[in-house]
């Protein structure tokens, strides 16, 4: 990890119900995506967040699909995919492996063959101040609603300020009528991280 997935980790860890279920950097899908953070809350629905370690620095040029970024370490500039259009490409890519689960889908109404829960996608800045971002266009990139910056990791910070950022990040948002099962947690589960047991005879 990331210093910047570190904290966001320890944050999720400490400020989230008991029963939310977190994946770091795991592969879905055929083409293997890997979104920094896969967050499952029963009641809720599922959140996928990209973390950049970034400053404010070492962005020397951004467009709505890619930025220009200086390496920290070699001080080249590199391209790189606009991290708001990645975490959004990950969740995709997410929902279209659980879509395939009859199980999770909603079976009849407008939204048959949809996801039945709520899913979302953000950015997560562990190195940037809002307060310090001058930019007048930062907001149309990285709208306040899908964007956590460095004070919403703050170690002080009330959890249910916290959960209220963090929630306020769905995209795809209707009320769950009741939480998810185990066993359609435990589905999620195997789509995400699959594991097989080998017994000996």
């Amino acid at each position: 990890m990331t210093s910047g997935e570190r904290r966001l980790a320890e944050r999720l860890e400490h400020k989230l119900d008991d029963d939310t279920l977190l994946w770091w950097d795991v592969p879905i899908g055929p083409k293997q995506t890997r979104p920094d953070f896969v967050v499952l809350h029963p009641r809720r629905g599922a959140l996928i967040l990209e973390t950049k370690d970034w400053h404010l620095q070492t962005i020397r040029k951004a467009t709505r699909e890619y930025f220009e970024i200086q390496d920290s370490h070699s001080g080249y500039i590199k391209p790189v995919k606009n991290p708001l259009q990645q975490a959004r490409h990950c969740a995709i890519q997410v929902v279209n492996a659980l879509e395939r689960d009859q199980q999770l889908i909603h079976g009849e109404g407008p939204h048959q063959g949809k996801l039945a829960f709520p899913w979302g996608s953000g950015v997560v800045f562990a190195n940037i101040e809002r307060q310090r971002i001058t930019d007048p266009h930062w907001d149309e990139f990285f709208p306040h609603e899908t964007t956590l910056t460095r004070e919403d990791l703050a170690e002080d910070l009330d959890p249910a300020v916290f959960q209220e950022r963090l929630w306020g990040m769905f995209t795809v948002e209707f009320r769950l009528k009741t939480a998810l099962t185990l066993p359609q947690r435990d589905r999620i589960r195997w789509h995400l991280f699959p594991e097989i047991r080998i017994t000996s005879e």
